[in-house]
């Protein structure tokens, strides 16, 4: 398994981009360039990466200045753009046919790098951690430690066949699938181990910054048209309802979001941005009320059309709106919209904001598959108390090995387990002071 790197607290950083003029009128600006299908983006700097369902070389659409201009990146394939997220030092994507690709700043000079072998349905970027999560289609939930370059199973495999939605905030973690009955999965230790939470239909979830975890359930049956928004403050195991503005219903009552399609959900203190499809809600008093705040959006119907993807950047908020089965195009209304938080009500200085991701915790080992014995090459940022934990893969730790207080810089230290351990896969937990990575290790007859 790819690191996993636990931070020490949350620190904050207003992103320092080029001024954008924004509309007197208070209402939703689409910034898509006309006659494309829009079907994910990505915001890294100024710089915009959207995935685009054309084909014919035109799977990714740049903008190098916040939407005001477009332009196609280098021709990768032929195949339709799926999904795409920004790292702290470029893109990542994945195209249909499980092909993926890394990108630098600008969003050119792309790469085909090992993907998860998996059509990917999301990403999710935790920006706290620099982990990267990506649910797939073939019902599991992959994550990343060096920004796309490897990939490795997480313990989450969905009984439900896909993975559509992800929201990781350090140690926790939530993801499911908004297809009726599927399961919404819960994390508390980084992915080793996942709980079902019980809550079906679920098409996003969202980990608070005080830990409060938020679920926004997709029902396509229901006694009335609202859908029902969730919160549990004791980490998962018990949830109540917060009250919410009805929103619009469609065949039998029920309010679904369109199916491998993710909804938008924010928190941010007391405030609560929810939208089941492409009407958006605001609640600035803990979910006791709530505001519509759809202006101009386009309004394709319920089930119709859902907010795939959501950005805080700088002091706006950009959101993009896709049908049901990502072939409307941008001249109808679909696509990527803009708009300043402070018309949504939000102090823009408060939540305009990306976590800081802590210098990173180097980890190496080889050989790998390894027989009688394997070298750990550890890159410290700072100095600090390192610890190397094996575990197997049922979560049971099999060595613990305290190697004391070492300074920064390269180390190379002996995996001290590997003579004594049988064959099969393990993880390696290596703990720096307060960094922590994950490698998994397969010890070979």
């Amino acid at each position: 398994m790819t690191g996993l790197l636990r931070p020490v607290t949350s620190l904050f950083v207003i992103l320092a981009l080029a001024a954008v003029i924004h509309p007197a009128s208070a209402q939703w600006v689409n910034i898509s360039e006309p006659g494309r299908t829009y079907t994910d983006f990505a915001v890294h700097g100024s710089t915009i990466v959207v995935t685009n369902k054309g084909g014919g070389g035109e799977a990714l659409i740049t903008s190098p200045n916040l939407g005001q201009t477009w332009t196609f990146t280098t021709p990768l394939t032929t195949r339709d753009g799926r999904a795409v997220a920004a790292t702290s030092t470029g893109f990542v994507t994945n195209l249909a046919g499980q092909v993926n690709y890394t990108a630098s700043a600008a969003g050119n000079d792309w790469s085909d790098v090992p993907g998860p072998g998996s059509n990917v349905t999301t990403f999710f970027r935790d920006g706290e951690t620099g982990r990267l999560y990506a649910g797939t289609q073939s019902a599991n939930l992959l994550t990343s430690a060096d920004e796309g370059a490897t990939w490795s199973p997480t313990s989450l495999v969905s009984l439900d066949g896909e993975i559509t939605w992800v929201h990781a905030r350090r140690d926790t973690i939530l993801a499911g699938y908004n297809q009726f009955g599927g399961d919404t999965f819960l994390s508390t230790d980084g992915g080793l181990t996942f709980i079902d939470t019980g809550l079906s239909s679920a098409a996003a979830g969202f980990v608070a910054e005080n830990n409060d975890l938020y679920v926004l359930m997709s029902p396509f049956v229901s006694p009335t048209a609202s859908a029902v928004l969730k919160r549990s403050t004791d980490g998962g195991q018990t949830w109540s309802d917060v009250t919410i503005a009805p929103s619009r219903g469609g065949i039998f009552g029920g309010q679904a979001t369109p199916l491998r399609q993710q909804s938008l959900l924010f928190v941010s203190g007391q405030s609560i941005m929810y939208a089941p499809n492409d009407r958006i809600y605001v609640s600035h008093d803990g979910g006791a009320s709530f505001t519509e705040m759809s202006e101009n959006l386009v309004d394709a119907g319920a089930r119709d059309s859902a907010i795939r993807r959501w950005q805080i950047v700088g002091d706006d908020m950009y959101v993009l709106v896709v049908d049901n089965d990502d072939e409307a195009p941008t001249s109808a209304g679909f696509g990527l919209y803009r708009r300043p938080l402070t018309e949504l009500g939000f102090d823009a200085t408060s939540v305009s904001t990306q976590e800081i991701t802590l210098p990173q915790l180097g980890v190496a080992l080889w050989p790998n598959p390894v027989r009688d014995r394997a070298t750990l090459r550890l890159d410290l940022p700072a100095p600090g108390i390192v610890t190397v934990t094996t575990w197997d893969l049922l979560g049971r730790e099999v060595s613990r090995a305290a190697l004391g207080s070492l300074p920064a810089g390269s180390h190379d230290v002996d995996w001290a387990a590997a003579p004594t351990l049988g064959t099969g896969m393990y993880v390696i937990e290596i703990r720096a002071g307060e960094r922590r990575v994950l490698r998994t290790v397969v010890k070979a007859e």
